[in-house]
């Protein structure tokens, strides 16, 4: 009986030597910009849309942050943890099709 005492005592304090570390964990800094500009042919690409996403793994990418670039083709993303990550513009694409039949190349 007083070894099963001793070994509730022990996981007690291990139990709130953990919480005490826990709560001592520190914030993640979120003072990182990411920034640039989005060109088409030299030219600056205004409306484009631009994401910055994190991949953990092929088949999991997250998308931390979005913004639209300017007249410019400007973007500027803040509040972002420091870190790598994947920026992408995402634009509409438009086809116009040539006289032809339906799934012919245009």
């Amino acid at each position: 009986m007083r070894s099963v005492n001793h070994a509730l005592q022990f996981l007690v304090v291990i139990s709130l030597c953990s919480a005490v570390c826990a709560a001592q964990t520190q914030a993640k800094d979120t003072s990182a910009s990411i920034s640039g500009r989005v060109t088409i042919g030299g030219k600056a690409a205004a409306g484009v849309s631009v994401v910055a996403t994190v991949s953990n793994s092929f088949f999991d990418n997250k998308t931390i942050a979005k913004t639209t670039s300017d007249e410019d083709g400007n973007y500027k993303m803040t509040g972002l943890a420091a870190g790598r990550y994947t920026i992408l513009p995402l634009a509409k694409s438009y086809l116009v099709a040539s006289s032809g039949s339906f799934k012919e190349p245009g």
